[in-house]
């Protein structure tokens, strides 16, 4: 139940600003700060350098948790028909070769920069090799837990059901890249797989049908006037996959090495891994760069807040914040103190009769991440939500933040909607509501009424009588320019049902998401659907 009647009128105003849409997107974009064009990373009399050696993605020695953020790769796009840009290619014996295109080294900020890189993968026709799942541990004899249940019950305990994941059937087994840039791939050498497939580079679901990683590849990019084209080796990956009845392939190139070291942050040690991931831009002295930091003797042990595992990050470490660099070939990392002032960012009722209110998430400036919350050792590294933090004078943007105001919960992100368009680019754009001070700080109240605002159709968009049209909506705050992303009532739960796949499902609680009805009508006042809105 809300409680305040203030806070009540304002989700009504929500609600009914809503109700003249219809869909809602739900993807969240994660911002990035702007690229650093500096040729090494800036030390000074505070800054501590901590030496980085090159290790193989394929290292035993990585902590296994993260894999899934080394191994993601800069995706390509693919295709059923041949670029025109290339001259030539091969001769192809597939009767569907998948064509594709990755760009290395891209402008986060303009969709068509970067390196382009084609390439084509064909089959050759030859036995594919048939790959069964990883062997279950062999099961014992008798269990403890069957024993005590056999005891008590009279009968064994359940298994736990394990899904049974299908053979994979590489037939896609040859990989031609554009390696020396002329467009012509009838001169590039052929690219085989592996001889034995990496488990680390291979997630296995049961939508998979064939992954297969290929051996690795030297591609050179530019690293700035001073050290001119560099080597930079990535692993090719084909993943085919399969819904409903359809497949889709996907091609990544994974950077095959990485840098690690130990490092300290304050008085605090850490394990650091620093890596190209979804982007591969050679140089690691970029902002969007990962870092993961791990806690020495606790497996899996990560902060879990958006921008955490960027290089642009700025951590709170026992009261004091730093920030972090490196060097194009990344193998040295530099860790600094903050030395600006810092001013208070506060949830405040905005003069409503309420007192249980609170704020987690993340921030982020021109340049860095921020937490917001209370991160404790020890703990998983998720944050605790606090009423009030400290923050480096400056202006902010909300990248992902969870406020709670009594019995009312909202996710709250930058709004990346710029007239019908999602997902915009266009860094001038944005609004960096959230102003930091050192002598005044900054309520957070939501005192601003919401709005509406269309992410599509456009204005522009023109139509003809009997054109399908998308509408779809989003709820902002528009003197912020933030964007309300969920609003649930944490004092009531509902049952949500999801489905595990081979018609399993599992059923759990949650808080109740408060979603308004949408209507649409006609120009003669005729209804001609009706159905939820979710927020987002």
């Amino acid at each position: 139940m809300i409680r305040s009647r203030a806070m009540r009128k304002w989700l009504i105003r929500a609600c009914m600003l809503l109700a003249i849409t219809v869909g809602g997107p739900g993807r969240f974009a994660a911002l990035r700060a702007g690229e650093s064009e500096g040729e090494s990373a800036a030390e000074g009399a505070d800054s501590v350098v901590f030496p980085l050696r090159e290790i193989s993605i394929l290292d035993s020695s990585l902590d296994q948790s993260l894999l899934r953020d080394l191994t993601g790769g800069a995706r390509g796009e693919c295709r059923e028909e041949p670029y025109e840009a290339i001259k030539a290619y091969p001769k192809l014996l597939s009767q569907k070769p998948i064509y594709g295109l990755v760009r290395l080294a891209p402008d986060p900020y303009q969709r068509e920069s970067g390196t382009p890189l084609y390439f084509v993968v064909d089959e050759s026709g030859e036995k594919p090799v048939e790959e069964e799942p990883a062997k279950e541990e062999p099961e014992e004899e008798s269990s403890i837990l069957d024993t005590l249940s056999s005891a008590l019950f009279g009968k064994k305990a359940e298994k736990p059901v394990v899904e049974k994941l299908p053979k994979l059937k590489n037939t896609y087994d040859r990989l031609y890249v554009d390696l020396n840039g002329d467009l012509d791939l009838t001169n590039d050498p052929v690219v085989t797989p592996m001889k034995k497939t990496p488990t680390t580079l291979v997630r296995r679901y049961s939508g998979l049908r064939q992954a297969v990683v290929f051996k690795e590849i030297s591609v050179p990019l530019d690293f700035g006037e001073k050290l001119g084209n560099q080597p930079v080796r990535l692993v090719p990956r084909l993943e085919i996959q399969e819904h409903e009845g359809k497949e889709y392939p996907g091609v990544g190139f994974i950077s095959a090495v990485a840098r690690k070291g130990s490092i300290k942050v304050g008085k605090r040690s850490y394990q650091a891994v620093l890596a190209q991931r979804y982007t591969i831009t050679g140089r690691y002295d970029r902002t969007s760069t990962g870092l993961l930091l791990t806690s020495p003797g606790k497996p899996g042990w990560q902060d879990h807040w958006w921008g955490a595992d960027e290089l642009s990050a700025m951590r709170l470490v026992d009261g004091e914040y730093y920030t972090t660099s490196t060097t194009p070939l990344g193998e040295k990392l530099i860790v600094k103190p903050h030395r600006g002032d810092l001013g208070i960012l506060r949830i405040g009722p905005g003069g409503r009769d309420l007192d249980d209110l609170s704020i987690q998430g993340s921030l982020r400036t021109e340049d860095a991440g921020l937490a917001v919350g209370e991160s404790k050792p020890g703990r998983s590294g998720s944050l605790e939500p606090v009423t009030e933090c400290r923050l480096p004078v400056g202006d902010y943007i909300p990248v992902y933040v969870t406020v709670k105001f009594g019995d009312l919960q909202l996710g709250i992100s930058e709004n990346y909607h710029r007239d019908g368009k999602q997902m915009a680019l266009d860094r001038e754009s944005w609004v960096h509501g959230i102003k930091i001070r050192k002598d005044k700080p900054f309520v957070w109240d939501f005192s601003t009424p919401p709005e509406v605002m269309f992410a599509s159709p456009a204005k522009d968009q023109t139509c003809k009588p009997g054109d399908e049209i998308t509408v779809n909506a989003v709820l902002i705050d528009p003197k912020l320019t933030i964007m309300i992303r969920r609003l649930t009532d944490t004092s009531r739960k509902e049952d949500k049902t999801v489905e595990l796949g081979d018609g399993r499902t599992t059923t759990y609680k949650q808080p109740v998401s408060l979603d308004p009805t949408v209507t649409i009508t006609n120009a003669a006042g005729k209804q001609i659907a009706e159905g939820p809105m979710p927020f987002g």
